[in-house]
């Protein structure tokens, strides 16, 4: 016949090799992450560093002077001086307080 012991393993788990397994691993996440911050913001700087010392084309300084002359200067937008383009945020306070 068949013995009535049951075969099965009766060894304790091991929590503090558990625990410590656990620990390790949020401190390996934790390391990963605050090297990745540092990282980008490393690459970063380095580029905005990059594109300060990029020389700008002449014409492309030119157009932008251009457009900030057009943007914020008031002048005549017709041959008849009839309409007059001005400054958007001038314009946009105008407009507030006439439909206000």
């Amino acid at each position: 016949m068949s013995s009535q012991t049951i075969n099965h393993d009766q060894t304790r788990m091991n929590y503090k090799s558990i625990g410590l397994s656990v620990a390790l691993l949020v401190f390996i996440i934790i390391v990963v992450f605050v090297f990745s911050i540092y990282l980008y913001l490393n690459t970063r700087s380095q580029e905005i560093t990059r594109k300060e010392n990029t020389p700008v084309n002449s014409d492309l300084l030119k157009l932008q002077i251009w457009e900030q002359e057009q943007l914020n200067g008031y002048y005549y937008t017709d041959g008849t001086k009839t309409q007059v383009s001005l400054p958007l945020e001038i314009a946009k306070k105008r407009v507030f307080t006439l439909y206000k």
